[in-house]
Formats: structure tokens, sequence, C-alpha cells
């Protein structure tokens, strides 16, 4: 049975305003408490177990366990009872891990926030469940993929890191990792549902978002730097990955707070 309770607790966390606040206070965790780091920090301890605070890492704290954090950080929290299903699948969890899908999980959050303040349950709960299904994906990749395979898929993902703003093709990738376009795209699709095209326009459209929101860039300047053809094609790929288009992604987020 999925129960979504409605005293779920979500937002942004910046403790950098608290002056010379060095270490936030240790506490007994009552709910379930998950943070999303938008930069790296220092450490965060939980039940005596110390993890350095990186960007894009998550940190899943379940009722009873003890907690503290060292200050300044900031990140994308929520604290929420769970029960049936949904508590089984964050106890399965690891405490703290690295997200492979960042800007999903950063957009996921942002919604729920989102629709919380408009007191919306039905679209806080669609949008808390999808989260919920790519932290348990994330959580679980390095166990479900074979070894050899994700290394090659994971060095193909920093060349793509490295050269999203160039015109780079199937073939370039898979250079990069000494492999034929056939074998590596195989091995690519197995390890990471997508292909390897796929994945390079999402990194392309991440980048954007960020420019977006942290810029007064030109969309010309935008799609010329994060690596697409001409602005006509940004326009078309960013609304087909996300549904809107670049100005009104820049007019909805620009003045919220970002990463």
């Amino acid at each position: 049975m999925l129960t979504i309770h409605e005293n779920l607790l979500c937002g942004y966390f910046d403790c950098s305003p608290f002056g010379n606040l060095t270490q936030s206070k240790l506490r007994h965790c009552k709910l379930y408490e998950i943070e999303f780091y938008l930069e790296d920090a220092k450490t965060t301890t939980l039940d005596g177990t110390v993890y350095l605070i990186r960007k894009n890492h998550l940190l899943i704290a379940k009722p009873g366990q003890t907690r503290y954090s060292q200050l300044p950080f900031k990140a994308m929290y929520l604290k929420f009872p769970a029960e049936g299903y949904i508590a089984d699948l964050l106890n399965q969890m690891p405490a703290y891990f690295c997200s492979s899908h960042p800007e999903k999980i950063y957009d996921t959050i942002n919604e729920i926030i989102k629709y919380q303040e408009r007191d919306n349950h039905l679209l806080v709960c669609s949008n808390f469940l999808s989260l919920i299904n790519v932290l348990f994906v994330d959580s679980t990749i390095p166990k479900n993929r074979n070894t050899k395979n994700y290394a090659v898929v994971s060095a193909a993902k920093k060349y793509i890191s490295s050269h999203y703003n160039e015109p780079i093709k199937l073939y370039d990738i898979a250079q990069s990792v000494f492999l034929s376009k056939t074998h590596f795209q195989n091995i690519f699709i197995e390890v990471c549902n997508k292909t390897p095209h796929q994945y390079l326009i999402e990194k392309r459209i991440e980048h954007a978002k960020y420019y977006l929101r942290n810029t007064d860039w030109s969309m010309l300047d935008i799609a010329e730097k994060t690596g697409f053809t001409c602005q006509q094609h940004f326009n078309r790929m960013f609304k087909k990955e996300t549904g809107i288009t670049p100005l009104n992604y820049k007019k909805i987020n620009q003045s919220k707070y970002f990463k």
C-alpha cells in the first residue's frame, strides 16, 4: 500500500546566514530525511559515520538515527513519515550516494516544493513517487551493472561531460573508449536504458538550464556554448526535453534559489 502523508516538509536550506555557527546540533531523526546537496562543503555525520558533503550527492536519514552537520552548506531537503512500500524502498537505500540523474532530482524536488506551496497534494504525491523511483535506481546502479560495462559507460560519460559543447558524434564517443560504434552503443543502452545521443542531449540541456538560471546570456550564446547547431535546434530540443521553451524556463526559474 502506498501512503504519502500530507505533512511532508520540503524546501531549500542555506545555512550560510548563520554567522559564526560551525556545526548543527546533534539530534535524533523522527522522520525520514532526504538532503540533496547543491555544492561541495564540509561533512555530515549520521549514526557516527562521517560523509563528505559533495554536490549532487544525497543523504537519506531514517527515523531513530542521530545526525549533525558541519556548516555552512546548501541543500534541498524533504522530511516526511513513511510506511509500507515507500518505507521498505527507503530502508534499502544506502545512507549516502552520488546521483546519476542530478538534474532530474533537482527538477523533481523543485516541483514538490512548488506544488506543496500551492497545496496541491495530488501533484506533490506524483512528483514524490517519481523522486523515490529515481533515488532507488540511482542508489542501486553500481550493484546492477556489469562492472566492465559500467566502467566503459562511466568513461564515456566523462568524455561527454568534457566535450558536450563541441560537435561530437557517436563515433567520437565510441573512439574515446576504444570501441566500435555499434558495440559501444549496445553497451551504453544496456547500462543506461538510453542511447549515447540521448544522454548527450540531456547533458547539453542540463548545462543550458544552469546558464538560463544564472546568467543573462542570449539564447544564441547559450545554444552555442552548449553544443547545439543553432538557436532553432536548441529551442526545439529544449522544449522536447522539458515541455517548455528556454525563455519560459528562464522566466520561471531565474529568481529562485539556485545551485
